[in-house]
């Protein structure tokens, strides 16, 4: 098979379209027609076609992930849900992950601890745990992450998110009992522990009516 002619993409200028002698086009990335040192009448065998195709598949991939990240940093399993909602094969991702984790890109330890450190001030270890699940960074990565705040940072947080509550709610609230309640079920919804919610209760407000266990 030989190359008949190599055009620019119209709407990717890092990549250009490659039309065969039999008609057949195939989008190729610049970076690796300068790697093939492919050009207009240069026979190219089916191995080498292959090999062109799959090469070009992971320089896609690897730009996509690279534009995916400028957005914000992100886990490692986020990257790959990416490149899989794009289709891209497991093998193709694979290599996406290890090269992003080489280079630093990616790390999941660091992402774990920054999201930590920033969400507490909003909301408790419960929710955050959660989240982080379901940003699919594993359990142990988790608990490292957690255990490496201050260990008074959910209680601050909690007391601060109270006060400013309590704040709002006393000024549509004269029910103190039903006030209570509410201040209570919004601190465990904030996914802040009963037992850390209670706690804070009992110091912000007085010890005989605020026991809601």
């Amino acid at each position: 098979m030989k190359i008949s002619s190599i055009e620019d993409d119209r709407r990717d200028k890092d990549r250009s379209r490659l039309t065969m002698d039999d008609g057949s086009i195939y989008p190729c990335h610049k970076e690796l027609i300068v790697r093939m040192h492919l050009k207009p009448g240069m026979e190219i065998d089916e191995t080498s076609l292959r090999d062109m195709v799959n090469a070009d598949e992971k320089l896609r991939a690897k730009d996509d992930a690279f534009t995916f990240l400028e957005r914000g940093y992100k886990t490692l399993e986020e990257v790959r849900r990416k490149l899989t909602s794009k289709g891209y094969d497991e093998d193709t991702i694979d290599s996406i992950a290890l090269l992003l984790e080489d280079y630093r890109l990616v790390d999941d330890e660091r992402y774990a601890k920054l999201y930590s450190s920033e969400k507490i001030r909003k909301g408790g270890i419960l929710k955050i745990r959660h989240e982080l699940q379901a940003k699919g960074i594993d359990k142990a990565t988790i608990e490292e992450a957690i255990s490496s705040m201050p260990p008074d940072a959910e209680k601050e947080s909690c007391r601060s998110q109270a006060e400013k509550k309590l704040a709002l709610l006393q000024k549509r609230e004269s029910d103190e009992w039903k006030l209570r309640g509410r201040l209570y079920g919004f601190l465990v919804n904030k996914g802040f522990s009963r037992d850390t919610v209670s706690s804070v209760l009992r110091e912000l407000l007085s010890a005989d009516e605020t026991d809601m266990d």
